[in-house]
C-alpha cells in the first residue's frame, strides 16, 4: 500500500489553540445577565486604532471603567475591549506604539500593547507542552512575554487597581508553570481589584490539569471552612482540595456579586473537560449543562459544541457555537471552532464565511489560516489553499504542521514535487521524530526522481523503530522495497 495517498490536510485541534488562543478566551469572557450593558465591538476598536483615533480609543474604555465602577457590569467588558489588539496584525505594533506615545500617562494604550506581544508569545510558544517545545521557540516567547510584561508592569503603576494587567500577567506565567508566581499576581490581584471577574478567571484557569493545577495550594483562597461532600456532588473522579476551595471563595467574594455568578460553575466546567480529555464525552456533556446553570457564559457553550463535535454531533456542535455567538458575535475562537464544525459537514460556503469573518479581525493567525485553507482543500480550490499557507508563514513559520500541509497540496494536488520535498524537509527539521513527515519526504523526492530519497526512507525506517509505534507495517515494508530497489539497481 502506497501511503502517499491524498489524505487531505490535518484536521485536528492543535494544543496551540489551548495556548495560543488564551488571551481570547482567557481575558474576554462576557456575562450575559438578561439585563442591558455596554457593548463592545472589536472591529470598531480596530478601526478606532488604524485611524490612530486615540482619544476616541481612550473615551470608550473610559465609559467602560466607569460602568463597571458603578457596579452596571463585570470587568470583562472592558477586558474584551483589549482583546481587540491581541491579534496576528503585524500593522499594529506601530499603531499600539503611536498611542503609547500620545498617551503616556494613560495605563490602557499599556495594556493593550501588553496584550498584542502577550499574544505573539503564545504563538512563538507553539502547541506543544513546555518540555516538547524547541529552544528556539521558548526563546521567542520569552521575548515577547517580556515586552508584554512591561507594558503591563507600567499599567499597573499607573492604575494600580487593573484587574486585566495581573490577569495577564498570571496567564504568561502559565507557560512554565511558574506556580508561586501565579499565586502571588493572583493575592496581588484580588487586594487591588476586589470585584474582579478577571483575575478570578485567571486563577481558575490555572487551575485545570494541562497548566499543573494539581500542584496548586488551596492556601492561596484563605477558606477554612469543611470541604463539600463530592460524593454528594455526583463527580466521577477526583477533584482536588484547591478546586473545591476556589469554589468557596467564589461564594465568599463580595456582596456574592451576580457578574460572577458563572465562575461558581467552574468545578462543573472543569470536571467536564476531563471527562472529554479522557474520551467520557458522555458523561462530560451532563457537566457542561451544570456548569451552565450558574451563568450566561460563552465559554461553556464553546466548549460544549467542542464536546458534541468530538461525538461527531456536529449539528448539535454548531447550535451550542451559535449560542455563543449570540453573547460575543465577534469571537474568533468561536468562529473558528464553528467553522471546524461546517467544514466536518461539508458545508464549505459556511465554514469560509466564519474564518473569513474571524480572520477580518484576525488576519495572520496561522490556525485561523490553517483552517481556511483545510477548507479550501476541501472544496477543491488547492491553489487559493496554497497562497493562505503561504500567508501562514509570517507567524507560523516554526509549525511543522503548516509546512506539511502546504507539502501534501503540492505533492497530492499540484504535483509540484521539487516543492513538496522541500516544505517536508523543514516539517522534518522541525519535527524530526514525526514518521509521517520522514515517509512524505522520502515519497517527494522518489516522485522528484531524487537519490537523497534513500537517506530519506532510511530516516523514516529508524524512526519508526524508535518512534512509531503507530507505523504502518505496509508503509515500512515499501520503504524496505523501494530503497533496496534503488540500491541494487545502481540508480542511487
Amino acid at each position: 500500500m502506497d501511503h502517499t495517498s491524498d489524505k487531505g490536510l490535518i484536521d485536528w485541534t492543535r494544543l496551540r489553540r489551548i495556548f495560543g488562543a488564551l488571551c481570547l478566551i482567557f481575558f474576554a469572557t462576557t456575562f450575559s445577565a438578561g439585563a442591558a450593558e455596554p457593548t463592545v465591538s472589536l472591529r470598531d476598536m480596530q478601526t478606532l486604532l488604524r485611524d490612530s483615533d486615540f482619544d476616541a480609543l481612550e473615551q470608550r474604555f473610559a465609559d467602560l471603567e466607569q460602568a463597571y465602577s458603578d457596579g452596571e457590569v463585570s470587568d470583562l467588558i472592558i477586558h474584551r475591549g483589549y482583546t481587540s489588539f491581541a491579534v496576528a496584525n503585524p500593522a499594529f505594533e506601530a499603531l499600539l506604539d503611536a498611542w503609547i506615545n500620545a498617551k503616556p500617562e494613560s495605563h490602557r494604550p499599556f495594556i493593550a500593547h501588553g496584550l498584542f506581544h502577550s499574544n505573539l508569545g503564545w504563538l512563538d510558544r507553539g502547541g506543544r507542552f513546555f518540555n516538547e517545545t524547541s529552544d528556539q521557540r521558548i526563546e521567542l516567547m520569552r521575548k515577547n512575554f517580556a515586552i508584554a510584561e512591561a507594558s503591563l508592569e507600567r499599567a499597573l503603576q499607573l492604575k494600580p487597581d487593573t484587574g486585566v494587567a495581573y490577569a495577564s500577567l498570571i496567564n504568561m506565567n502559565m507557560a512554565a508553570g511558574d506556580r508561586e508566581t501565579i499565586n502571588r499576581l493572583f493575592r496581588k490581584g484580588v487586594d487591588a481589584d476586589p470585584n474582579s471577574f478577571t483575575v478570578r478567571r485567571a486563577i481558575w484557569n490555572a487551575m485545570l490539569p494541562w497548566w499543573g493545577g494539581y500542584r496548586q495550594d488551596p492556601r492561596v483562597f484563605g477558606i477554612d471552612e469543611p470541604l463539600p461532600d463530592t460524593a454528594a456532588l455526583g463527580y466521577p473522579i477526583e477533584i482536588p482540595e484547591a478546586m473545591l476551595r476556589f469554589g468557596q471563595f467564589i461564594n465568599n467574594s463580595p456582596n456574592s456579586s451576580p457578574h460572577l455568578a458563572p465562575l461558581r460553575g467552574f468545578t462543573d466546567y472543569a470536571v467536564a473537560i476531563i471527562l472529554r480529555r479522557d474520551g467520557r464525552e458522555l458523561e462530560a456533556a451532563n457537566f457542561f449543562k451544570r456548569a451552565m446553570t450558574h451563568g450566561e457564559y460563552w465559554f461553556f457553550h464553546s466548549n460544549e459544541g467542542q464536546n458534541l463535535s468530538r461525538m461527531k454531533r456536529y449539528n448539535d456542535a454548531i447550535a451550542s457555537y451559535t449560542r455563543s455567538l449570540e453573547i460575543w458575535p465577534d469571537n474568533t475562537h468561536v468562529l473558528e471552532r464553528r467553522a471546524q464544525a461546517y467544514r466536518s459537514l461539508k458545508a464549505y460556503d459556511k465554514a469560509l464565511t466564519d474564518a473569513d469573518q474571524a480572520l477580518a479581525l484576525n488576519p495572520r493567525d496561522p490556525d485561523l489560516l490553517l483552517l481556511k485553507a483545510n477548507t479550501l482543500w476541501g472544496d477543491g480550490k488547492f491553489k487559493a489553499a496554497v497562497r493562505v499557507l503561504d500567508d501562514a508563514m509570517l507567524y507560523g513559520s516554526l509549525d511543522d504542521d503548516i509546512w506539511d500541509a502546504r507539502g501534501r497540496l503540492y505533492l497530492y494536488r499540484l504535483k509540484n514535487f521539487k516543492r513538496a520535498a522541500a516544505d517536508f524537509k523543514r516539517a522534518t527539521e522541525l519535527e524530526p521524530t514525526n514518521h509521517n513527515y520522514w515517509y512524505s519526504y522520502a515519497s517527494a523526492l522518489f516522485r522528484a526522481i531524487d537519490c537523497e530519497t534513500v537517506p530519506a526512507y532510511k530516516t523514516y525506517l529508524e524512526v519508526c523503530k524508535k518512534h512509531g509505534n503507530d507505523c504502518f507495517d505496509e508503509g515500512v515494508k515499501y520503504a524496505r522495497e523501494v530503497t533496496q530497489h534503488l540500491v541494487d539497481s545502481g540508480k542511487c
